[in-house]
């Protein structure tokens, strides 16, 4: 139905639908008062015109004023694919790292791909959905809808930005703790909000009548997370709220959503002045606000997929070269990084989710299965064994700033030791066979690799230029590195990094990641889209010679490290990915979509009367 003249078209209503309403809401559909037919209509035409494009539309599920359906987004997108939804409900966009920016007119089911829009990690349409920002992992581009080429807005540094459009045809984004604005027509851009040595700022979100910015606040001192609410555009400080997350939304029903260790959280509020009424409430889970996207009428459209901050069960297994995999009996947990111990029995030392909160280190033996912890709160990651196989090498970050290097027996026993202590933020350390040399990330204003003398605490930087330079595994004989670093057009590929010179050797032609040197020092292992691969690495006679990547798994793993036999790899994969039932089908991305949701939501977390 077009609302704004006489023209109506027809559509069909999925036959599924009326069969799945409540038999009292089919026996009194035909008895609705005339101002509601608008509304049914404008549903209905929603409904079918995902139906035209997805061939999925009957409602799986109405309770009262809301309808719910699943939008299958096909095998092409997978864990971290984002959607956006226009203003109007008319356009809906598809992003992820691997795949070109997909538009699709929900109305018509037309769809287009943006060209060269690969690695978006998040989009925004400006009010007549015109444009989009796409978020990159250098750049804020700016594209028209309609099949143009991206063009670089804002350079950022490799950092992420949160871009949001302002009525005033300028973007408002994060960059380093302060909030800036950039004119579209041009300029230099301005501070808004300026970071100071108390508060730093991130995540800011215009509200739709572009009154208040509501953002992440950190308080320096004691790392402490907040929210706080500036006036738009004076920058006036409005005052701070008591909550803890992230990517918060205000919505015009009068309330904040926001990210909360991967779930989905709601709280009745005020932004002028800011206060809080009642207690968070939990709306979803599995499910972040980076894909959560709203229109205007308040039809919610909820990406779910697992993201870096959902506690997703993972396995371990052992893959044997040209064989199959095979499953280990310790428990499946929320496993992260991990190393493996050079000695027997074969011992994982992993980083998991801990129950009160952040992550912990445990020393899994994966032939008993039987785990022991090591450290406790939110203490110890990116741990890497000592070569004796007795103790466990990783890093701390303090509330300072300063990263620290420790080194603490495997079996828990004794006191940890601090091996060095960096001005900056460290991670993924790895050490030479003799445990003389440690390779480590500095995190200052980009992530480069630097080189610890363990002897005599000297340090110096091996890979320090534009760009992330990260997770880098140093040779068992000390002579290179092999890192991921996304130097060039912000992917990811995989390097190999002279310690004692300037050779540097690209081991990937594309996209890549987690390389791992093998035991002896003459292959090196990462992963890519589709599947693990095997890189041969000779030095005989001071000549570096480097054999084609070789596809040795066509699985996606989630992280491999080689056997200390050379034999095989330890996998670490998500639970389900190797059932013999668990098909692609199953595993695919798909877009909850809720109409009228705003009703849900005072349903859910009602307002105080009178408020």
């Amino acid at each position: 139905v077009d609302l704004g003249g006489s023209e109506f078209s027809r559509k069909s209503m999925p036959a599924a639908s009326a069969a799945s309403m409540p038999v009292a809401d089919q026996a009194s559909s035909g008895n609705q008062p005339v101002w509601m037919w608008p509304a049914i209509v404008v549903v209905v035409a929603l409904i079918s015109g995902l139906g035209a494009w997805f061939s999925k539309t009957a409602p799986d599920e109405i309770t009262g004023p809301t309808i719910r359906t699943k939008v299958d987004l096909g095998a092409n997108y997978g864990t971290s694919a984002g959607i956006t939804i226009s203003p109007s409900g008319r356009l809906l966009a598809i992003s992820e790292n691997f795949q070109q920016v997909r538009v699709m007119n929900l109305e018509t089911g037309e769809d287009w791909v943006i060209p060269e829009s690969d690695r978006v990690a998040s989009m925004t349409f400006n009010a007549d959905e015109t444009w989009l920002l796409l978020e990159r992992p250098r750049t804020i581009d700016r594209v028209q809808v309609r099949r143009s080429k991206p063009v670089e807005f804002l350079d950022t540094g490799s950092r992420w930005a949160s871009p949001n459009w302002t009525p005033d045809n300028a973007v408002l984004y994060e960059d380093q703790g302060a909030l800036m604005v950039k004119s579209l027509s041009g300029g230099e851009p301005q501070v808004f909000v300026a970071r100071d040595s108390l508060r730093a700022y991130d995540d800011p979100f215009l509200t739709k009548d572009g009154k208040y910015v509501l953002a992440q606040l950190v308080l320096l001192a004691d790392e402490r997370q907040l929210m706080t609410v500036f006036s738009y555009p004076e920058g006036q400080w409005m005052g701070d709220l008591d909550i803890v997350g992230e990517l918060p939304r205000y919505i015009d029903t009068g309330h904040i959503v926001y990210d909360s260790d991967g779930g989905i959280m709601a709280v009745a509020a005020d932004l002028d002045p800011p206060a809080l009424f009642g207690a968070p409430v939990p709306l979803f889970e599995e499910a972040a606000t980076t894909r959560m996207s709203l229109t205007q009428d308040g039809h919610l459209f909820l990406g779910y997929g697992p993201t870096a901050n959902n506690a997703v069960d993972f396995k371990f297994g052992t893959y044997a070269l040209g064989g199959a995999f095979s499953e280990s009996p310790v428990e499946a947990r929320a496993y992260d990084n991990f190393a493996v111990a050079p000695t027997s029995p074969l011992r994982v030392a992993v980083e998991v989710a801990a129950e009160e909160g952040g992550e912990s280190l445990w020393v899994l033996n994966l032939e008993s299965g039987v785990p022991r912890r090591l450290t406790f709160g939110d203490v110890g990651d990116d741990p890497w064994w000592h070569p004796s196989g007795d103790s466990i090498l990783y890093v701390t970050r303090e509330n300072t700033g300063e990263g620290k290097l420790i080194l603490k027996s495997s079996d828990g026993s004794g006191d940890p030791r601090e091996v060095y202590k960096h001005p900056n933020r460290t991670g993924y350390p790895s050490a030479t066979k003799d445990f003389g040399t440690i390779a480590f990330v500095s995190y200052e204003a980009d992530a480069d690799i630097w080189l610890l003398d363990v002897a005599t605490a000297e340090t110096k930087a091996l890979v320090k230029e534009e760009g992330n330079q990260t997770r880098p595994q140093i040779s068992p004989n000390g002579q290179f590195v092999v890192f991921q670093g996304n130097q060039v057009g912000g992917e990811n590929r995989i390097y190999m990094q002279a310690v004692n010179g300037p050779a540097r050797y690209g081991l990937s032609e594309r996209l890549a990641g987690n390389p791992s040197w093998s035991p002896d020092g003459r292959s090196v292992y990462f992963q890519s889209m589709d599947g693990v691969y095997r890189v041969e690495v000779s030095t005989d006679d001071g000549r570096v010679d480097i054999s084609n990547p070789e596809r040795i798994d066509t699985e996606r793993r989630h992280n491999v490290v080689p056997l200390p036999d050379g034999s095989g790899l330890v996998v670490l994969d998500r639970e389900g990915d190797n059932d013999d039932n668990s098909s692609s089908a199953e595993r695919t991305r798909f877009v909850d979509v809720r109409f009228n949701w705003k009703q849900e939501l005072n349903r859910l977390v009602p307002r105080p009367e009178g408020q």
